[in-house]
């Protein structure tokens, strides 16, 4: 009896040590947090007192430049550029052996640690905006741009990860030199195997597949095979209008829907996200880290989700790439870009 009260007492004992040094932890995280935030405001202080307030504000804000106007960001802005690359290239080689892929797909995250939320802007890979070339051996002295199709622009490089890095180049340069902290390049025959692993993604067919498959009809709801996923995200050609302005449409529409699934699936398996990444490692070419998409997936679990937005623009034909040939190309509405842009990232115009 005695020995049962003694076991019982220690227990007691040493759950309460573990309470206590929990709540030491959170005083001592809450008392850091405060600690770094009275440091900043003594700084900011201190700055402003110097007059020098505008070196304070470079901090904590960014500055980009769309056309021909200066505009400042707050720094709490992380972005992910996510690139669907078709079967067009060769990823096997290197150097003069290598080609890259067309970037079939562009799609930012870009998410706001500080307010906690995030959002997606998905690219238009016909639009026209300055690409750099990089030639197939790697070396280049001075940097070399040509206007042509944004998609163009994984084409260049002596491996993947340069024809990644150079995508990134392009769309920062598109999006008035705002940073971009990471890419995750997966080629699109890869969709099914996303597919598979939320269990099928269910959509209303929007245009009339049914020439290529029966049960794709337009109008009709539909859980998607994975061989079904990538027509409906990938078909252009005889689907509809044939514009990828059109399947955009349908790849937002299957996005928003995979993403609501991994979200349902992720709130019963917080490790979702991260078994994903570590089963599509093989297949896709990174700068992200497993740990920063472990602690990504952690911090957006109870984020909220403000969608996925665009630019407008015009599509027409046109042989801007200079081969002789006429390919699809789409000029953006400079106002729906600074419209979008201050939208998804506060942008206050430097006057």
């Amino acid at each position: 009896m005695n020995r049962g009260m003694h076991t019982r007492e220690s227990r007691g004992k040493v759950i309460a040590a573990i309470i206590g040094i929990v709540c030491l932890l959170g005083l001592f995280y809450g008392g850091m947090r405060w600690a770094e935030k009275r440091w900043l405001e003594k700084q900011e202080a201190n700055a402003t007192d110097k007059g020098n307030a505008e070196e304070w504000k470079k901090m904590l804000w960014g500055e980009i430049s769309l056309y021909g106007k200066k505009y400042r960001y707050p720094r709490a802005y992380e972005t992910y550029l996510i690139i669907g690359t078709d079967a067009s290239g060769n990823e096997e080689g290197e150097g003069n052996d290598y080609y890259g892929n067309m970037a079939d797909f562009l799609m930012l995250a870009i998410v706001n640690k500080e307010e906690k939320n995030y959002s997606f802007l998905q690219l238009n890979r016909d639009t026209v905006t300055a690409v750099r070339l990089l030639p197939s051996d790697g070396n280049q002295e001075e940097e070399f741009t040509m206007d042509m199709q944004l998609c163009v622009s994984h084409w260049y490089g002596s491996t993947p990860e340069e024809s990644g890095e150079n995508t990134v180049h392009a769309v920062q340069n598109l999006l008035g030199g705002m940073p971009i902290d990471g890419y995750y390049a997966v080629n699109m025959e890869d969709i099914g195997a996303l597919n598979q692993a939320v269990g099928g993604v269910t959509v209303t067919i929007e245009e009339d597949f049914s020439d290529i498959d029966p049960d794709m009809k337009k109008g009709a709801t539909v859980t998607l095979s994975d061989a079904q996923a990538r027509t409906y995200v990938q078909g252009r050609m005889g689907v509809g209008d044939g514009e990828n302005t059109s399947r955009m449409r349908r790849q937002r529409q299957y996005m928003e829907a995979l993403f609501e699934k991994v979200q349902e699936i992720s709130k019963d398996d917080p490790q979702f996200t991260v078994n994903l990444y570590n089963d599509l490692v093989d297949r896709s070419v990174t700068n992200v880290s497993g740990n920063l998409v472990s602690d990504l997936a952690l911090e957006l679990s109870g984020a909220e989700n403000l969608g996925i937005v665009t630019f407008e623009g015009e599509s027409k034909t046109g042989q801007v790439l200079g081969d002789g040939i006429d390919h699809a190309e789409f000029y953006l509405d400079e106002g729906s870009v600074t419209e979008v842009m201050k939208q998804l990232y506060e942008l206050e115009e430097i006057k």
